[in-house]
């Protein structure tokens, strides 16, 4: 995993917050959360919207591996005390997914 390549995601799933493109991070979700949790459900729901204020800074690469990838990123909008996230990406289809985001 080289950092460009966890900017170009980190990019773009900032363009898609930017957007408010719900579907589109629907859609960028891995398959088990689609299998939980369907798209209607999902876009009604304000449980399900990322928390995360942009811009996003990333910070670390945390377990980079084939399969998976940790982002820690600096909210840069936020207070220090709740400034930062992790990012979980999984690989499937040879495509980068969003697995989870703790802040």
């Amino acid at each position: 995993m080289e950092n460009s390549e966890a900017l170009k995601i980190l990019h773009h799933l900032e363009d898609l917050l930017k957007q408010d493109d719900r579907k589109a991070i629907y859609d960028l979700m891995t398959h088990d959360f689609k299998s939980r949790v369907g798209m209607d459900h999902y876009l009604r729901l304000e449980k399900y919207r990322l928390n995360l204020s942009l811009p996003l800074c990333l910070v670390h690469i945390y377990e980079a591996s084939d399969e998976k990838m940790m982002l820690r990123v600096k909210q840069e909008s936020k207070s220090d005390h709740e400034s930062f996230a992790n990012i979980l990406f999984v690989k499937e289809e040879e495509m980068w997914k969003l697995s989870g985001v703790l802040t």
